[in-house]
C-alpha cells in the first residue's frame, strides 16, 4: 500500500504543478482515486474553513439526487460518521459498514438514504489544512461490490493533506473555467443579495441584486438556472438545524464563505431564527422564512 500511496501521492504533485481551479482539482482527484478505491458515485466539496459548510461540489454517478437529503441529515441529527465526527476526531476517513460493525442498517442515513438510492456502502473523509476544514469527500459503492476496507480507508487518510493543502490556497477565479479556458470574472453586483426562502427552499422575495449572486453560484456549480445553489442549501439545512433553532451567541447561525469567480460571497441566516412552513407569497420580515444574505468581499483576504 505504500507504494500505491507514493504514487499517487506523485501524481497529485504534479496535477498541482497544472494550478487547476478548486472544482478541475477535485475531479482530477476522483479519477486518481476511482483506480486504487474504486466507486460507483462520489460527492467532493469544498468546505467553509469556519463553519465546516459546503462550498460548492462535483458528483459522480447518481450522488447528485440525494446531496439535498445529505445535507440535511448532517445538519439535523446523530449519525455515523458525520463529518464534525470525523474532524474533531484523530483519523479524518472511516467507512460505514467497517463503523457500524458490518450492519450499515444501524445508520439512518443508510436506512433512509442511501439504500434506496441504490448504494451498500459510505467511505467519509474530511480535508483539514492548518486548523481549518476546506474539504469533504464521499465515496459510495452499489451493494454488489465488496464494502470499502480499512486499507482503502488508510489510503484516502494518507492522501487527504496533500490534498487539503492545495485546496486552501487554490486559484478561486478559475473555478468557473473549462480546463485550458480563458478565465473571466462574472460581473458581480456591488450590492448585498438578500431574498428569502420558505423552509421547502422556495423563493418568496429578493432584492434587485439577489438573481445576479444566485447566477454567480450556479455558474460555479454548472447547474440548472431552477437548482438552488449546495452553499444555500447548506446554509439553510444548518439554520433549521433543531441544536440552532435557540438562537446562538455567535453573529450569525448559519454562514458560508463561498469564492465564486471574481469575487469571494458570503451567505448567512442571523441567529436565532426559527423558519416555519410559508403560509403566504408575500412573507412577512419577522415571520418564519430563512433569509439568506449575500455580500460581497474582494478576494485580498486568504480562503
Amino acid at each position: 500500500m505504500d507504494q500505491t500511496i507514493s504514487r499517487l501521492s506523485g501524481k497529485l504533485h504534479r496535477l498541482a504543478d497544472k494550478l487547476p481551479s478548486p472544482r478541475a482539482y477535485r475531479s482530477a482527484c476522483l479519477s486518481l482515486l476511482a483506480g486504487p478505491v474504486p466507486f460507483d458515485g462520489a460527492c467532493f466539496a469544498g468546505a467553509d474553513g469556519h463553519a465546516g459548510l459546503g462550498t460548492g461540489s462535483v458528483t459522480e454517478g447518481d450522488v447528485g439526487a440525494i446531496h439535498p437529503r445529505l445535507l440535511e441529515y448532517e445538519s439535523r441529527g446523530e449519525d455515523f460518521n458525520r463529518y464534525d465526527t470525523l474532524a474533531a476526531g484523530g483519523i479524518p476517513a472511516a467507512a460505514l459498514r467497517l463503523a457500524c460493525g458490518g450492519s450499515p442498517e444501524r445508520s439512518a442515513r443508510y436506512r433512509e438514504i442511501l439504500a434506496p438510492a441504490g448504494f451498500g456502502d459510505e467511505l467519509r473523509a474530511v480535508l483539514t489544512a492548518r486548523g481549518q476544514r476546506c474539504g469533504r469527500l464521499s465515496l459510495l459503492r452499489r451493494p454488489d461490490r465488496p464494502p470499502f476496507t480499512e486499507d482503502e480507508v488508510r489510503l484516502v487518510a494518507a492522501l487527504l493533506p496533500q490534498m487539503a493543502a492545495y485546496l486552501r490556497q487554490a486559484p478561486f477565479s478559475a473555478e468557473h473555467a473549462e480546463d485550458g479556458a480563458d478565465e473571466q470574472p462574472l460581473p458581480l453586483p456591488h450590492e448585498s443579495g438578500v431574498f428569502v426562502l420558505s423552509d421547502r427552499l422556495l423563493l418568496l422575495a429578493a432584492n434587485t441584486a439577489a438573481p445576479s449572486w444566485l447566477a454567480a453560484l450556479r455558474t460555479a456549480e454548472r447547474i440548472e438556472p431552477d437548482v438552488m445553489p449546495r452553499p444555500i442549501r447548506a446554509v439553510c439545512a444548518r439554520a433549521l438545524s433543531p441544536s440552532l433553532q435557540g438562537g446562538s451567541s455567535a453573529e450569525y447561525a448559519a454562514r458560508v464563505c463561498v469564492p465564486v469567480p471574481g469575487a469571494i460571497t458570503s451567505a448567512s441566516a442571523p441567529a436565532g431564527w426559527r423558519p416555519q412552513p410559508a403560509k403566504s407569497s408575500s412573507p412577512s420580515p419577522s415571520s418564519g422564512p430563512v433569509p439568506p444574505r449575500f455580500c460581497r468581499y474582494w478576494p485580498k483576504v486568504s480562503a
